[in-house]
């Protein structure tokens, strides 16, 4: 007689949700400072703040050309400071000399969601040794053991700062949809073309 076995025990092992290249990464939402009046912008600085260097470049590069086509001049955080994260100092240094109008600042941190599913119950090999085991329904059964997914992806958050009139508030920020972290660069890609868009419509990138 063929008897079921229990089902192979579950490891705890890291699932990463794929997105398929037609996926767009854009606003989920975003906030406007209503006081704010919309100045000409002339200069544009991108700062990213990622935990990896790649990711840096991926999205100030992103920023900076769709916001170059568009017709405002933007320059990037990484190539005026390629050594690393430049400090606040830094930034307000270049700002002040420079005449930048808006600063665009982007986190960018992964985020972890951790799924538990309860085991599937089962009947042990040995529960029952007559013929009629395999069809008992009163036979006790044996919970199988707990099953976990670990799903990571990435978001992102932008802050723009009208840094001549307020540059210690946020005249606008915003918040992503998760992308896979495997597809950074056409998350920044899209992301940005949203972010360029929202700044539009709502009268912060103006000539």
């Amino acid at each position: 007689m063929v008897r079921s076995s229990p089902p192979t025990r579950a490891v705890l092992g890291t699932t990463v949700a794929l997105l398929t290249s037609c996926t767009t990464t854009e606003m989920a939402q975003s906030w406007r400072d209503s006081t704010y009046t919309p100045a000409p912008v002339q200069h544009v600085l991108v700062v990213a703040i990622t935990p990896r260097e790649s990711y840096r470049v991926a999205f100030e590069d992103a920023v900076a050309k769709v916001f170059v086509e568009r017709g405002f001049p933007t320059v990037t955080a990484v190539s005026l400071f390629p050594e690393g994260r430049p400090t606040r100092d830094q930034v307000a240094a270049y700002v002040k000399s420079q005449g930048v109008d808006l600063v665009v600042t982007q986190r960018v941190a992964k985020q972890l969601e951790i799924t538990h599913a309860p085991g599937a119950p089962y009947e042990p090999v040995n529960a029952n040794n007559d013929w009629y085991g395999p069809w008992d329904a009163s036979a006790p059964m044996a919970a199988g053991p707990d099953e976990y997914s670990e799903n990571v992806t990435m978001a992102a958050e932008t802050s723009v700062y009208a840094v001549k009139t307020q540059p210690e508030r946020a005249i606008w920020r915003g918040s992503s949809t998760t992308f896979d972290f495997r597809s950074v660069r056409g998350a920044a890609a899209s992301l940005a073309a949203s972010l360029a868009n929202n700044l539009v419509k709502t009268g912060i990138l103006r000539k």
